[in-house]
């Protein structure tokens, strides 16, 4: 998503040395709270497997990457749907939006919903 001015003309933000280190400084602390996450998560699946192990609980550990990949496939699909489910709910407030933004400005544009363009002069002869 790019940055633009007042005008809409793109802009490259303007960064000091402080600035940057910042920026620098706070992409770290998330990286390394993402990787502490990650090793967590490592440590509570080795956990179980041993504590289920330890309790004569045998996992066939092989037939996991064809387990992963149905799941995966079932999460994809429940994402999809769900999309397509709130698709409706979305163009519903797109459209909210646009009356609103059409009732402040005072402009009644005619929208053309296939190709995504607003044409306020009607007259193009």
């Amino acid at each position: 998503m790019a940055l633009v001015d007042s005008k809409g003309n793109p802009v490259q933000p303007q960064l000091d040395s402080n600035q940057m280190l910042q920026l620098m400084t706070g992409l770290r602390i998330r990286i390394d709270a993402a990787n502490a996450q990650l090793v967590q998560l490592g440590l509570l699946v080795e956990y179980l497997y041993e504590n289920l192990a330890e309790n004569g609980i045998e996992m066939d550990m092989e037939a996991f990457p064809k387990w992963a990949e149905a799941r995966y496939a079932e999460i994809q699909k429940q994402a999809k749907e769900a999309m397509e489910n709130s698709k409706e709910e979305v163009d519903k407030i797109k459209n909210s939006l646009k009356e609103e933004i059409n009732n402040a400005t005072g402009n009644d544009p005619i929208f053309d919903e296939e190709e995504g363009n607003t044409d306020t002069d009607t007259d193009t002869e």
